[in-house]
């Protein structure tokens, strides 16, 4: 079997942290993103999860600094919060990569057709 990664960029960060699925747990992630292209998406925002569902609002705390090109593997789950922190691609409190670490936790994302 041929194993072929693929590239995802998120261009809506609050839209794409709210359409994710999440564990069926109350948490909240405060968030530092960077994007050098998108304007909309450098900025703080405060991930609230319940009941498995994401909410978004900008502001909060930044406890956890990352570029956008390392939201996506997390946002994925290609690459685990503590992963990229230990790439030196994500910055953050312990709780928050810990948190990070057990919100967008799933198996490695694959397809399962080639086109």
């Amino acid at each position: 079997m041929t194993t072929l990664t693929w590239m995802l960029r998120v261009i809506n960060v609050p839209l794409a942290l709210e359409m994710r699925p999440y564990p069926p747990v109350d948490a909240e992630l405060h968030l530092d993103v960077g994007d050098d292209l998108l304007a909309d998406n450098q900025d703080r925002f405060i991930l609230q999860v319940s009941g498995g569902k994401g909410e978004v609002k900008r502001g909060g705390r930044g406890d956890l600094h990352l570029p956008i090109r390392s939201l996506s593997p997390l946002f994925t789950g290609f690459f685990s919060a503590s992963q990229l922190a230990r790439m030196g691609q994500l910055e953050g409190t312990e709780a928050a990569i810990a948190t990070a670490q057990f919100l967008f936790h799933c198996d490695r994302p694959s397809l399962a057709d080639i086109f």
